[in-house]
C-alpha cells in the first residue's frame, strides 16, 4: 500500500469514527460538513482505490471507460476533474449499462444487471464512506441486511439462539421456549401472501394458514 493511500485511509477512518457517535447522539441532526468531505480529494482517492481494486473495474459502463483505461490516461486528472464537476454542480450521473446475466442454477433464465460508469462508482463509494457510519448508528442490533460484517448466516444464528429455551422448570432443565408463537410469512407473488402461525407450546390449533 503506497503512503498516499495509507494517509487517505487514516484520514477517512478518523472522520468515520467521529460520525458514528455523533449520529448516535444526534439522530435527527444534519451534518453541514458532509459535502465538503465528500468532494475532498482524499475521499475521492480512497473511493477510487476501492473501485480500482475490485474486479468489476474491468467492466465498463455506458462511457466505455475501465479502470485500466483511466490509469493509462491519468487517474489523478480523472479525480481532479471529477472533484471540479462535483463542486461546480456540473456532475450528472450517467445511465447504467444493462446486461443480462444467467441465473444460478436456472438454465435459460437471466436477470438484469445495471453497470454504472467508473466515474459514478467513485461518487457512490465516496457517499457510502460517510453515509455508512451515520446509518449504522441508527440500526437495531438485530438488523443484518446489507451491513458490513453481517450476512444471512449471522441472522440465522441469531434466530437459532433466540429460539433456544430460556426458562427453567423445577428440575432446572431449560425446556420452555421463550416465545409462545412462531410466525412465518412468504410471498408467492405481488398479490398473495401466506402467513403460517404455529403454536410452540402444544396448544390445540397447531397452525393457521391465511392467504390474501
Amino acid at each position: 500500500m503506497d503512503t498516499d493511500h495509507w494517509t487517505d485511509k487514516v484520514w477517512v477512518l478518523g472522520i468515520q469514527r467521529k460520525l458514528y457517535p455523533w449520529s448516535k447522539a444526534n439522530p435527527d441532526d444534519q451534518s453541514r460538513d458532509m459535502w465538503g468531505w465528500l468532494t475532498d480529494l482524499r475521499v475521492l482517492r480512497h473511493a477510487w482505490q476501492r473501485v480500482a481494486s475490485n474486479k468489476g473495474g474491468r467492466t465498463a459502463g455506458v462511457d466505455g471507460m475501465t479502470v485500466g483505461r483511466i490509469r493509462n490516461r491519468s487517474e489523478h486528472r480523472f479525480l481532479v476533474d471529477l472533484q471540479a464537476d462535483l463542486r461546480s454542480g456540473a456532475y450528472r450521473p450517467s445511465p447504467a449499462r444493462r446486461k443480462l446475466i444467467p441465473k444460478a442454477g436456472k438454465r435459460g433464465q437471466f436477470r438484469p444487471l445495471g453497470i454504472p460508469t467508473i466515474r459514478d462508482r467513485v461518487v457512490q463509494g465516496a457517499a457510502k464512506i460517510f453515509l455508512e457510519p451515520i446509518f449504522e448508528a441508527q440500526f437495531w442490533h438485530v438488523s443484518y441486511g446489507f451491513r458490513p460484517g453481517r450476512n444471512t448466516h449471522g441472522a440465522l444464528e441469531y434466530i437459532r439462539r433466540a429460539a433456544l429455551p430460556q426458562k427453567r422448570d423445577k428440575d432446572t432443565r431449560r425446556n420452555r421456549l421463550p416465545y409462545p408463537w412462531v410466525i412465518e410469512g412468504t410471498s408467492k407473488d405481488a398479490s398473495t401472501i401466506s402467513i403460517i402461525i404455529t403454536c410452540s407450546s402444544g396448544c390445540a390449533s397447531a397452525s393457521v394458514i391465511d392467504e390474501w
